[in-house]
């Protein structure tokens, strides 16, 4: 959705550099068309980047901001996937 690519190997960096430094989550039941329930999670997860390197850095934040708009997981026409990120 930009004409300037995130780098190659940010997925790889990602992967190897980020790490889950504190979360709070529930499960919860969302109601779906068919009467179903999906179980889905709300909360907050923090990450940490084990790195120094800016460029690195800059890339990630790029990504964590454009998350809001581009929905994570499943279901996102349903409202769910829905994520934000906040200093």
């Amino acid at each position: 959705f930009s004409p300037t690519p995130l780098d190659a190997d940010l997925r790889n960096v990602a992967q190897s550099a980020l790490a889950v430094s504190n979360f709070e989550l529930v499960s919860v039941p969302v109601p779906q068309k068919e009467k179903g329930l999906e179980i889905g999670g709300l909360g907050e997860v923090a990450y940490t980047y084990l790195g120094d390197d800016a460029y690195w850095q800059h890339q990630l934040r790029v990504l964590a901001a454009y998350a809001l708009y581009s929905g994570v997981g499943l279901k996102t026409t349903a409202g769910m996937g829905q994520c934000r990120w906040r200093r």
